[in-house]
């Protein structure tokens, strides 16, 4: 059977990464890790990744720049997705 990530590596390539630490993203520069994290640069994209998930049934987060976000050190159980889409 095959997984969310698996299924999003073969859509989206090497934006997709596992335990990815979040504290990247924010400008606090804290947080734990996101199980799955995408970073997506279309709105289609957006769609995609949402809809894919949905299928799965696997919960979703997303987040932006990461201005006002404070981010747990357990990090965020799922799919984040970073939305990067200019719309």
């Amino acid at each position: 059977m095959e997984t969310l990530s698996n299924k999003l590596k073969s859509l989206f390539g090497d934006r997709l990464k596992l335990e990815e630490p979040l504290a990247r993203y924010s400008t606090m520069k804290i947080g734990g890790n996101a199980e799955i994290f995408l970073d997506v640069r279309t709105t289609d994209e957006l769609v995609q990744a949402i809809t894919t998930a949905r299928l799965f049934s696997v919960a979703t987060s997303i987040i932006g720049g990461c201005t006002n976000t404070l981010i747990g050190d357990k990090g965020i159980h799922g799919l984040v997705i970073k939305n990067s889409t200019n719309k």
